[in-house]
């Protein structure tokens, strides 16, 4: 666990582990205490479930996998304080949905310097802004396509938790009619194409929507969870 990692200390960043982390995120959170910024950079670990105690900034190790969202949204909670995501989640879609919290400043690649990283979380501490820190749009993804239209949340989860695979049978799922079902492609094309960097152009059929949806099952049934899509 990355907080088990690194050296307490009485402020600073909180660094939180909320799933599976690679090696190269605790010898950075490490680096951290060995060469700080000043008291605002200075790695302090933090149990969710327990006291949290006074922190500047929240770096979260972001390999929570589809539930990323959940844990900054119980972290954000429990402790007022701006988050830096260390990492980025297997799919892009989790980060870009977790970018959505207000409480989310913004995302680190995991092998950044401990130097740049150090900088990067004092800016952040102080309510500043950091060449080096991501930000996604958190319109761009597919929790915003999902959130504006009920049409393409109920055909996501027809297809992915009611495993529908005919129109009539997501039209059945769904409550819309068949006509109006057919007309899904079109409105998931655009990510569709950006996302298997296809041409403007390419069609995007039923199959491919629904291949596509499928690699997408892990994180579509947890949003649908997440926001009680049933």
């Amino acid at each position: 666990m990355l907080a088990s990692r690194v050296r307490p200390s009485d402020r600073g960043v909180g660094v939180v582990d909320v799933g599976v982390v690679a090696p190269s995120a605790a010898l950075i959170a490490s680096g951290l205490t060995s060469e700080p910024d000043g008291p605002d950079v200075v790695a302090r670990p933090v149990e969710v479930g327990g006291a949290p105690g006074s922190v500047d900034v929240l770096l979260v190790a972001a390999w929570a996998g589809p539930d990323l969202p959940d844990a900054v949204a119980r972290l954000a909670s429990v402790i007022a304080a701006p988050v830096v995501l260390l990492g980025r989640a297997c799919d892009p879609d989790v980060a870009i949905e977790a970018m959505d919290h207000p409480a989310v400043a913004g995302r680190v690649p995991a092998d950044m310097a401990p130097g740049t990283l150090a900088a990067v979380l004092a800016a952040v501490a102080r309510g500043g802004a950091h060449p080096d820190l991501v930000v996604d749009d958190p319109r761009t993804g597919l929790h915003a396509v999902l959130s504006q239209s009920a049409l393409l949340r109920g055909l996501a989860r027809a297809v992915v938790v009611d495993r529908a695979s005919t129109w009539a049978d997501i039209a059945r799922a769904t409550g819309f009619s068949t006509r109006t079902v057919q007309s899904s492609p079109s409105r998931f094309a655009p990510l569709v194409r950006a996302d298997l960097g296809l041409a403007e152009d390419h069609d995007v059929t039923q199959s491919l929507l629904h291949h596509w949806l499928g690699a997408k099952a892990g994180y579509l049934r947890a949003w649908c969870r997440r926001h009680g899509v049933s």
